[in-house]
């Protein structure tokens, strides 16, 4: 990566990104936050607000965040990898890989639909906040992942699934409960430099040292009841793989720098435009309405001209990215090489107007380049 403290080298007009910082502190208030915003593997040095923890130290462009979903892209990018290498397909059925998936309806469900949001199972457990809040260990939600009933056939619908993601981990360790998390240091982490990333035990030494900023408690109290858990030992060192890295700006940073130059070390140009482009376009059953104007890639959901949350209003219909519960979000335009990661304390689900607005003046501040396939999505609807 390649650093500057220079605006102007990563396409910003100067003024618009002097707006953002003073946006982020009126936003945030006392929370933490942190930003990193770049083009291809060139980076403006992060920017960072707040607290901690309430009456804690301040926040630094190296704070750690628990960033929730944004821990499904990395784990997408290991699932790629081992494609790459041959150790799986996207249309290999799970169940031959993991017997204890389950048969039934259940054998029709492929790599593909846990990627995609397609395959059926539920987002969560029926007690799923039980299980976190008993400390239950990593396994106990492998074991329950796999065993879950479907919500639909495979292929016929899109419902939003973090239990796809723990059926793919339990796929990449392959019966040895620590190889994902071996293989997504050497594959993913290391070649990286994501030296302040963990997901639980995986991560480079020294990963796992020093303080995490404090998620809040929202406004809104019954979207509190996870911020406990968040912030508990437990959670941090579980290692969900569908929630539970924690990061930094710089490190996301260097991930989406790699989505953005063709898979820098980790990937191949051909793994990158095959996860990012309309992984649901070619699956005839889903409705077409959801096939064009909700579409997902693998791991990473592309712009919604109908859902602004996060991602804001102004990205291109190409840009793609993830949002993290705990009030995150990183997202990249392909076409232009620009992308952005931020960090917040403040959970926003589902209207997402924190990270929303950010990300508005953030792709407001870089230059015009590609106006995007407009035309592509002229007919989706665009309320709310």
């Amino acid at each position: 990566m390649n650093w500057t403290d220079d605006p102007a080298a990563v396409g910003l007009d100067p003024a618009r990104w002097a707006r953002v910082a003073p946006l982020t502190a009126r936003l945030c208030g006392e929370a933490a936050a942190a930003l990193c915003v770049g083009r291809g593997a060139t980076a403006l040095r992060p920017l960072a607000s707040g607290a901690v923890a309430p009456a804690g130290p301040p926040a630094a462009p190296e704070t750690r965040f628990a960033v929730a979903s944004l821990t499904k892209p990395i784990v997408t990018t290991l699932v790629l990898a081992a494609l790459e290498r041959g150790e799986l397909s996207l249309g290999e059925r799970v169940v031959d890989r993991l017997p204890a998936f389950g048969g039934g309806k259940k054998r029709a469900v492929r790599v593909r639909h846990l990627l995609t949001h397609t395959s059926g199972l539920p987002d969560l457990l029926p007690d799923d906040l039980e299980l976190r809040e008993a400390g239950a260990p990593l396994e106990t939600f492998l074991d329950r992942a796999a065993a879950e009933p479907l919500i639909f056939e495979p292929g016929r619908g899109v419902a939003y699934s973090s239990l796809g993601f723990a059926v793919l981990w339990a796929l990449l360790n392959d019966g040895d409960p620590t190889r994902a998390g071996r293989l997504l240091v050497e594959r993913v982490l290391e070649p990286l430099g994501m030296t302040a990333t963990a997901l639980g035990p995986a991560g480079l030494p020294g990963a796992t040292d020093g303080p995490i900023a404090a998620v809040r408690t929202p406004g809104r109290a019954s979207a509190g009841t996870r911020v406990s858990v968040w912030n508990s030992d437990y959670w941090r060192s579980l290692g969900a793989p569908w929630g539970g890295a924690v990061s930094t700006a710089a490190d996301l940073g260097r991930f989406c720098a790699a989505w953005t130059t063709g898979g820098g070390p980790v990937l191949s140009p051909a793994a990158v435009e095959t996860a990012t482009a309309n992984a649901l376009a070619p699956m005839r059953q889903i409705p077409e309405e959801e096939r064009r104007c909700r579409p997902w890639g693998l791991g990473w959901r592309r712009v919604w001209p109908a859902h602004a949350a996060y991602f804001g209003d102004l990205l291109p219909p190409e840009a793609f990215g993830h949002w993290g519960s705990t009030g995150c979000v990183m997202w990249a335009d392909p076409r232009s090489g620009r992308w952005a990661v931020i960090l917040t304390t403040h959970p926003q689900d589902p209207e997402g107007a924190i990270c929303g607005r950010l990300s508005n003046a953030i792709a407001a501040s870089f230059a015009a380049e590609h106006q995007g396939d407009g035309d592509a999505l002229a007919d989706c609807p665009r309320g709310e």
